[in-house]
């Protein structure tokens, strides 16, 4: 297993729960971006299993591209589709076969027939979660047209509402590192500067005040006017920052989707509607979830997993437990002569039984069918 940064317990721990639970031994490689949770997380495994059975190390990017090149029977990686492939490409080598647990741009699509105003509180917590920081976040919005002006009021409102001041409250969630939080401010810079408007969802008081780089806090932002010119229409924002786009019929919203990688989630709010059964027949996604953000994984009976460039695999539940599984076959022969008839010369005894047997392999059949 080899974890992510943004949920390093969790998105170690459930997997090699299931690993183990099909019979197999563990080795975890922590993620770098978490040193210090990792000396803990490494120590407390140790005091619970011999390192025969699960073992944790710890280092950087060259013990990470070591750990790739093992022999395992099997190689399990969540994290960013870039490193994805390189993951990917240092298993190849042994023919490990992997499971790659992604990201992507996840589309969020309000129906004609949604309530914005519960649509608004629900996509702006969405959005906040883990600071934003979280691979089945939303990270762009298509509305109908009409409501455009009152999602937009009504997300920022519900923005404030969580967090009345953000630059200083405890609960907000900073981004995790200097670079990641120069990463997200430059995509919300180059999209300002090619005439993108930013909506920040922080009291005024607190506009002159963020972003912080001290404190690594930026203020959750909503973008208009986003062109395909821009950075932020292409890459993956893990960050409070959401794009949010107008459309008249929902054969737009489904052409976006499709001319973009497959993400690892789609969201609807709305009923269950025309609109929705047609973006939900004609797009592709890791998972689906309607009025709920991520619901589709704390349902511990339902496959996760991404489909294209957000992954491949599954794992939770009975998935997770046949994934770290190999359903080998093992067969016993009670024909009379070999099943490769090919190159035997039947005698007439062995015609003989043969005829029996499938005979009573028949009455059988027709035995059970009754």
């Amino acid at each position: 297993m080899i974890g992510p940064w943004n949920f390093p317990i969790t998105l170690v721990v459930h997997p090699a729960a299931e690993a183990i639970a099909a019979g197999n031994r563990v080795m975890i490689k922590f993620s770098d971006g978490d040193v210090r949770t990792g000396e803990v997380f490494a120590k407390a495994i140790a005091k619970h299993f011999d390192p025969s059975e699960v073992a944790v190390v710890l280092g950087g990017v060259e013990l990470s591209a070591a750990f790739s090149a093992l022999p395992f029977n099997h190689l399990m990686f969540t994290g960013s589709p870039g490193v994805g492939k390189l993951v990917q490409k240092a298993a190849a080598e042994n023919l490990t076969p992997v499971t790659l647990e992604l990201g992507g741009k996840n589309p969020v699509v309000v129906g004609h027939d949604a309530v914005l105003s519960d649509t608004a509180v629900r996509l702006a917590g969405s959005r906040l979660a883990n600071g934003g920081q979280f691979c089945l976040g939303p990270d762009y919005v298509f509305v109908p047209r009409a409501g455009l002006d009152e999602l937009v009021n009504k997300t920022q409102q519900a923005f404030v509402d969580f967090f009345p001041e953000y630059a200083t409250d405890p609960g907000v969630t900073s981004v995790i590192n200097e670079k990641n939080f120069d990463r997200i401010t430059g995509l919300i810079d180059d999209a300002i500067a090619k005439g993108a408007k930013a909506v920040l969802g922080v009291p005024e008081g607190d506009h002159t005040a963020l972003p912080d780089r001290s404190t690594r806090r930026i203020p959750p932002t909503i973008l208009l006017n986003v062109t395909d010119d821009m950075r932020i229409a292409h890459e993956e924002i893990f960050g409070p920052v959401i794009v949010v786009f107008p459309y008249d019929d929902i054969k737009e919203a489904i052409a976006y989707v499709n001319h973009r990688p497959s993400p690892l989630a789609a969201y609807w709010y709305g009923d269950d509607s025309d609109d929705f059964r047609e973006f939900r027949r004609c797009t592709a996604s890791g998972g689906m979830a309607r009025n709920d953000f991520a619901v589709q994984i704390f349902l511990p009976d339902v496959p996760f997993g991404g489909i294209g460039q957000s992954g491949m695999g599954a794992y939770h539940g009975k998935a997770g437990f046949d994934t770290f599984s190999h359903k080998r076959a093992i067969t016993n022969s009670l024909l009379p002569v070999p099943y490769s008839v090919q190159s035997v010369t039947f005698t007439e005894e062995g015609l003989s039984q043969t005829r029996k047997l499938i005979a009573s392999v028949l009455d059988e059949v027709n035995t059970r069918l009754k």
